[in-house]
């Protein structure tokens, strides 16, 4: 399918979204929550639903031995739309809606790269943050084709899984291992330092999206990395195409991850006219930066 937008949707965002929703609201059914996707579409077209429900069954059953199968089609659809705001039970005043404690999902933050898989290098990320009046207190990014550092990674280990909570640092683990000790292993993440001690300007990275028309249509990423090191900065590819020598491109959140344990130092996104970002496609890896002493600002360079 693809949105108003024309950004893709997948059968696995629809499952994702229900998924991790339910769970959320199953633990915390007096919070708030805002996802991504809406239902309409599965609700006019009983074949994709059914392949919804299918998937998530899949997955449903691994995570609940009690109930092996998801109860009801609507049921799903309920817990899909519990992002927008829909199907919540009317609750008395607690403690957590008194804190307008709201979960952020993006159920699959860079579909287009979950769409090219793991053998084409496709990266995305499940992005989920928790606000306290408005501002991230926990992220979860979990990045099930990005590698581990090479000096932590192994052959058993696959993926990874980086998680901030305010005040208290940003770490990372395998997300997938046969290694009990890598799967017990929580390594904090900093940021590359800025005092040149570890890289200079001109040795730093650039983070982009992958793809170029979307993320910098007009050139203006190619003109900082020239004002930061010159015309050495810029390299063209085989169809004559310029781009930044030091730089690594990828889709999703996962880019915070990357910058949080110093694997890049920038990165900046300038989207075509017209674009909107949504709450969902930054709160999880604003606070995974932060965390780790990164800072994300505008681009008149007031912080976020």
């Amino acid at each position: 399918l693809s949105k108003k937008d024309a950004s893709p949707v997948t059968i696995g965002d629809f499952a994702s979204q229900a998924l991790a929703l339910q769970l959320l609201f199953n633990r915390f059914p007096n919070d708030m929550y805002i996802a991504e996707e809406g239902s309409e579409a599965l609700r006019l077209d009983e074949e994709l639903l059914e392949r919804v429900w299918k998937a998530v069954n899949s997955a449903w059953s691994s995570l609940d031995s009690d109930n092996n199968v998801w109860y009801e089609r609507g049921e799903l659809l309920r817990a899909i739309d519990y992002g927008q705001g829909k199907g919540m039970p009317v609750v008395s005043a607690t403690a957590t809606t008194r804190r307008r404690r709201v979960w952020c999902l993006d159920p699959i933050d860079g579909t287009k790269g979950f769409l090219r898989g793991r053998v084409e290098g496709g990266q995305y990320c499940i992005a989920l943050a928790l606000l306290e009046d408005g501002e991230p207190v926990l992220s979860i990014l979990g990045c099930p084709n990005l590698p581990l550092p090479l000096n932590q990674s192994s052959k058993s280990s696959r993926g990874s899984l980086f998680v901030a909570i305010r005040g208290c640092g940003c770490y990372e683990k395998a997300l997938h291992t046969n290694d009990d000790e890598a799967a017990a292993m929580w390594n904090q993440l900093h940021v590359t330092r800025n005092d040149g001690s570890i890289k200079t300007p001109s040795q730093s990275t650039f983070c982009l999206g992958v793809e170029r028309g979307f993320s910098d249509p007009k050139g203006t990423v190619l003109k900082m990395a020239q004002h930061i090191d010159g015309d050495d900065a810029i390299t063209t590819d085989a169809e004559g195409v310029p781009d930044i020598n030091n730089s690594m491109r990828l889709d999703g959140q996962g880019k915070y991850g990357l910058l949080a344990r110093g694997d890049a130092e920038y990165f900046v996104r300038l989207p075509k006219d017209g674009y909107v970002d949504w709450i969902w496609d930054v709160a999880a890896g604003y606070l995974i930066l932060k965390e780790a002493g990164g800072i994300m600002t505008d681009v008149h360079g007031n912080c976020i």
